[in-house]
């Protein structure tokens, strides 16, 4: 108490006084605001006459600035109407292309990576000090630096923008992706090279922790899509999350695309997680994967379904999306009373929340090493028998 009132006494400020505000400063914030009222009048005006002089730009830059972000689905599914196997970041470099088209706001690059991230958008430049027009983003080598960008265009509004690099690379902006989350802005996070199929590369570039690490930023939402349908949902929903950053984890690998379950997953992928397969019988078990690994479990289902057990294989990309939704729909989807076994080739921590133990998941909880991604994921235990075991060791 002493030491305020001697502060106080040095300002000027009336000791006595616990609150006190200048008159010289409530003055000055009175004369603000009247001038921020004029000129919000002047803008008003201005973009009034601008659209009567240029309606279509008009409603265009009036949409920009409201955010609002109208993704056909559809158009992007359709994309691999006729394609059987791709990667997830080649479906995403495919569906970025349509989102050219749909979403003249949507801007970004990646950290040197582009043609790896499949992140370039063909035929609309690249933004520079001598074209403005450009939406292509050099960022360099850089992440920190691209999501810091990132953040600053989605504050300024009018843009929607994304950012790619390896999955592994998100340590080096995950400063930034925490603040993307805190302040919800919607930026986007294109991440590739999911796991320990990228191969040859090594446990420098493969991720094992980085997968559970995002998912645990509050208000991040984070989608690991199974296939190119997955994947197009992901897009649409970061695309159209106005206040929420958004992480798209994908993979190098070919993954069959899920024409077989197509109306499923266009009903259901949205939901976070969602039951793909329900299997024929009694389930005695539910299998739950992510990204690469739903081919995995889908599998194992199909031979243990030979041998007499049934298990339902549930699909989950998105953990935040799925806590979103209702508690019935939730146990529609992992029923209490059944066993529960998940697959992700990362850390098993944290997946007990959904099996109840750590001893219920295939996964990965050692770095990588240098090998093809198919000899990895091999050597690692991904494998139909290791899972068809994993299921039976539980039961």
């Amino acid at each position: 108490a002493e030491a305020l009132a001697l502060t106080k006494e040095k300002a000027g400020w009336p000791v006595g006084q616990p609150f006190y505000v200048p008159l010289t400063v409530s003055q000055y914030f009175k004369n603000k605001i009247e001038d921020c009222e004029g000129d919000q009048k002047a803008w008003e005006a201005l973009m009034a006459d601008y659209k009567v002089v240029y309606p279509e730009l008009g409603m265009e830059l009036e949409e920009r600035i409201s955010g609002n972000a109208l993704v056909n689905l559809h158009d992007l599914e359709a994309i691999f109407k006729d394609v059987a196997k791709t990667a997830t970041r080649e479906a995403s470099g495919d569906i970025l292309q349509k989102l050219v088209m749909q979403l003249p706001n949507l801007v970004g690059g990646s950290a040197d990576l582009g043609p790896s991230n499949k992140t370039v958008m063909k035929n609309v430049g690249y933004f520079s000090k001598t074209d403005r027009s450009g939406r292509n983003i050099h960022f360099g080598v850089r992440e920190h630096a691209m999501g810091t960008v990132l953040n600053g265009i989605a504050l300024h509004g009018g843009f929607i923008p994304f950012g790619g690099t390896f999955l592994v690379f998100a340590d080096f902006m995950r400063p930034a992706i925490r603040m993307a989350a805190l302040m919800g802005l919607r930026s986007i996070f294109v991440l590739t090279h999911d796991s320990i199929a990228l191969g040859e590369d090594g446990p420098t570039h493969q991720p094992i922790e980085q997968t559970m690490s995002l998912r645990m930023i509050p208000g991040l939402s984070v989608f690991r899509p199974a296939d190119a349908l997955e994947t197009a949902t992901a897009w649409q929903m970061a695309c159209m999350n106005l206040h929420k950053p958004t992480a798209l984890l994908l993979s190098r690998q070919k993954l069959p695309v899920l024409h077989e379950y197509a109306a499923i997953v266009h009903e259901n992928a949205y939901k976070g997680a969602y039951v793909l397969n329900p299997g024929q019988g009694e389930t005695k078990a539910v299998l739950i994967a992510t990204g690469s690994e739903v081919h995995l479990a889908l599998e194992a289902q199909a031979v243990l379904a030979k041998e007499g057990t049934a298990v339902s294989v549930v699909s989950m990309p998105s953990w935040d999306t799925f806590e979103m939704q209702s508690a019935d729909y939730k146990a529609s989807v992992l029923p209490e009373g059944l066993p529960k076994i998940a697959v992700e080739a990362g850390v098993t921590l944290g997946w007990s929340r959904y099996t109840g133990s750590e001893d219920n998941v295939l996964g990965i909880n050692r770095f990588g090493a240098s090998a093809p991604g198919d000899v990895m994921m091999e050597k690692y235990g991904f494998t139909v028998e290791n899972l068809v075991s994993k299921v039976k060791s539980v039961l």
